[in-house]
């Protein structure tokens, strides 16, 4: 679907991991996959997204676990919720390079308090 810029299944009940297919749908600017039952590695849901979703991608409020991937390829992100997933590990400085981030919601998972809901 070229030219599609906004996809919203929040609260869906969509379970599993998030598909390969979704990183073929680079004209997103806003994805939301919230409050679902999506699972596995937030390091392959990443991956798997390949950069899209160029403004704001939210995923918070699923099943999601392992640490934060030490790069994220969301150069032109202004905002990743992240909250209330199985998130765990320290937070190193993986947005560094992302001067269009306003908004890093880190809230309900098991990183250092300093980076709950983080806003550079």
């Amino acid at each position: 679907m070229p030219g599609l810029e906004r996809i919203n299944f929040w609260e869906n009940n969509l379970e599993g991991g998030i598909p390969i297919s979704l990183g073929n749908l680079c004209s997103l600017k806003e994805l939301n996959l919230g409050f679902n039952k999506l699972s596995g590695a937030l390091a392959v849901a990443v991956k798997n997204l390949s950069g899209c979703a160029k403004d704001s991608l939210t995923l918070g409020l699923n099943r999601f676990n392992g640490y934060l991937p030490s790069f994220i390829p969301f150069s032109s992100l202004r905002e990743l919720d992240v909250e209330y997933n199985r998130l765990s590990g320290h937070f190193q400085d993986h947005f560094g390079n992302n001067s269009k981030l306003m908004v890093l919601n880190f809230d309900g998972n098991r990183f250092p308090q300093i980076f709950q809901d983080y806003r550079p």
